[in-house]
């Protein structure tokens, strides 16, 4: 009888040794919605609020239910905690930005641009953007003429490095329309490098030097010909640009 319970509770021993050591050999696994994952052991969690997860290296993270794209299990062989370095670049996601400008060369003048899109990745990102540029005309084309302007314009920004603090470039391209005097203005094209300097996963602040063309439109009389031409003037703007990412 011994015998007969023994063979029939060996095969169960066996089945339940060999899915133990399955288990062993598979860890949890935390997906952030920034882009972070998380290896180790979920060690507490509160349904629909929180959780609290240890990696092998003995640290203990905690996340909120929103921070969190998934929740996986996966095997350990070969696999590393991935958490966030506070010392790298953007994050993946909607990229806002507002970047303000003095314009001093050789005109004088102060610009607002409102700018949403999309970082692809630490490196790359592309938005849409209006943009507010006020000119008081004391030199150049614009004939002391204070003259508001409009641009609607795409905007490509590169972050040349992966870190906290990276050298960046940005191009704006798109066209101007002159709310002074309600017509459009001109082709926009305004280029800027400088530096950004990242505060925490999506808000960074930007230093640049930009140098770029706007075009104005204006309507003249010819008092001696008795006839009237419009003539369109691309001025190259040097401007200190500051500007907050979000």
């Amino acid at each position: 009888m011994k015998k007969l319970l023994l063979l029939l509770v060996l095969p169960f021993l066996f089945t339940a040794n060999a899915f133990s050591q399955k288990y062993a050999e598979y860890q949890d696994v935390v997906y952030l919605k920034n882009g972070s994952i998380i290896r180790g052991i979920i060690i507490e969690q509160i349904p629909s609020q929180s959780l609290k997860i240890e990696t092998a290296g003995g640290s203990v993270f905690v996340y909120v239910i929103d921070e969190i794209e998934k929740i996986v299990k996966e095997p350990k062989f070969g696999q590393e905690s991935k958490v966030s370095n506070p010392n790298t670049g953007l994050k993946r996601g909607y990229r806002g930005i507002v970047d303000f400008a003095t314009v001093f060369l050789p005109e004088i003048g102060i610009k607002l641009d409102v700018i949403n899109g999309y970082q692809f990745n630490p490196y790359v990102s592309l938005g849409f953007g209006v943009g507010f540029h006020w000119y008081f005309g004391d030199s150049g084309y614009y004939h002391n003429r204070q003259t508001l302007l409009m641009p609607l314009f795409a905007d490509l920004r590169i972050n040349f490095l992966n870190k906290k603090v990276s050298p960046y470039m940005s191009l704006g391209i798109g066209y101007s329309f002159d709310l002074t005097a309600a017509k459009p203005s001109g082709m926009y094209f305004a280029p800027t490098c400088g530096v950004r300097f990242k505060f925490n996963e999506k808000v960074a602040m930007n230093l640049g030097l930009g140098f770029g063309f706007q075009g104005v439109k204006y309507d003249y009389y010819d008092y001696y010909e008795y006839y009237s031409y419009s003539r369109t003037y691309y001025e190259p703007l040097l401007n200190l640009t500051v500007g907050v990412s979000f």
